[in-house]
């Protein structure tokens, strides 16, 4: 198992794990599902909790079938979605937990929720006080957590190859961690979207946070 942590201004924890210990994710968890298609995403969801990201309280959200999710009320442009020209870094808050492109289908699928269920609450409120000895004190008021299930890459080049990820963001209301789970040889594929940055090419999925300013 790697277990890792980085600081942006938002807390971070990454595990390669097992299907049991992924948190509880599909239909009969509660969750919602994205549409079956090349590059779905669903709505712009109201959440209950305040989610912190880059000194800014978020109580809005979008999820992505391309493993990335965005904060506040912008979206990515859906012209940038239709044509596969995303913006890079991201012009909108974001957090990439494996930005590729990504089909959901019949087997592929895309779950979220947010939730204030208590084994829930107690599970993640576990998981930031083990990863972070100075949070003893934190207790986990909100969840969402939204899971990638077997998902395939959209351009059908690796059709037998599927991946299974999940990121769960935690909140007390002033404070946000998120969880970033990888199935155990479950990341079959990396090949992401083709991008430039800084005179630099890169070609594979990307994770991490960008606070949508073209700067961090």
């Amino acid at each position: 198992m790697f277990v890792g942590w980085i600081f942006l201004q938002i807390l971070a924890f990454a595990n390669c794990v097992s299907d049991e210990d992924f948190f509880p994710f599909g239909e009969s968890a509660g969750d919602l599902k994205l549409p079956a298609r090349k590059h779905a995403f669903g709505k712009v969801l109201m959440l209950n909790g305040t989610y912190s990201f880059y000194n800014t309280g978020h109580k809005q959200l979008q999820v992505y079938g391309d493993g990335i999710i965005t904060l506040g009320k912008s979206s990515l442009s859906h012209t940038a979605l239709k044509h596969r020209k995303f913006p890079f870094p991201p012009n909108t808050p974001s957090v990439a937990v494996f930005y590729a492109p990504i089909e959901v289908g019949k087997l592929s699928e895309v779950f979220h929720r947010e939730t204030r269920n208590e084994s829930v609450l107690k599970k993640a409120t576990d998981h930031v006080r083990w990863s972070f000895t100075r949070e003893q004190d934190f207790v986990a008021s909100s969840v969402f957590i939204a899971t990638w299930k077997n998902v395939i890459h959209a351009d059908n080049r690796l059709p037998s190859k599927s991946n299974t990820f999940q990121v769960v963001l935690i909140t007390d209301g002033q404070r946000t961690f998120s969880l970033f789970n990888y199935k155990d040889n479950g990341l079959q594929w990396i090949k992401g979207y083709h991008v430039q940055y800084q005179g630099f090419r890169f070609f594979d999925a990307q994770v991490g946070f960008s606070a949508g300013d073209q700067v961090r």
